[in-house]
């Protein structure tokens, strides 16, 4: 009976320690105004279908968060998919679910995007909020090659609205592409 309860108690604690890192992962991302906010399985294929893609595009996800869109890309299209993560715990299940699928096709970085080399990617993927989007736009302008394509969901990009090629009325939020 005492080693019932004992285990009860580590389970418990377990669960603990689990809800702890979740809310302080969640917090990590939250504080840096890129809170993990999927975008809906359904509406991949229909944002996706606009893209073209060929064997030598690489497709970069922006704050990947489970990592659903690389997978997604890397298993559709058979081109090479990263995400970027800063959130550990996500990072982290990204790393697992990949060791699990085996798949080759598929990276993942837990970097803050600010920091990263984006001359590798043909196609960049965002669902961040316009703040942040706005940050990145520098970045994009100085370090992407021409004919990038940046696909935002949820949100327009003001100062790349020259460069908009398409926009996706979906709902519950529309989607916007950009070509540079």
């Amino acid at each position: 009976m005492v080693l019932v309860v004992i285990a009860i108690q580590i389970i418990l604690l377990l669960i603990l320690i689990a809800c702890w890192l979740y809310f302080a992962s969640m917090l990590i991302s939250d504080l840096f105004g890129v809170p993990f906010v999927p975008t809906r399985n359904k509406s991949l294929d229909q944002i996706f279908d606009f893209i073209e893609f060929n064997q030598k595009d690489v497709f970069y996800d922006l704050g990947s968060g489970d990592g659903r869109l690389p997978f997604y890309i890397a298993k559709k299209y058979n081109i090479k998919a990263v995400g970027v993560e800063l959130n550990p715990l996500l990072h982290v299940f990204c790393l697992f679910k990949k060791w699990l699928t085996k798949s080759e096709k598929v990276q993942f970085y837990r970097r803050n995007f600010f920091n990263l080399d984006l001359k590798p990617a043909t196609v960049i993927y965002l669902f961040l909020f316009p703040e942040v989007v706005e940050k990145l736009y520098p970045k994009f302008m100085k370090h992407c090659p021409r004919g990038t394509v940046i696909i935002s969901h949820g949100f327009k990009i003001k100062k790349l609205e020259s460069k908009k090629v398409a926009e996706l009325p979906n709902k519950p939020f529309a989607t916007y592409f950009y070509r540079l």
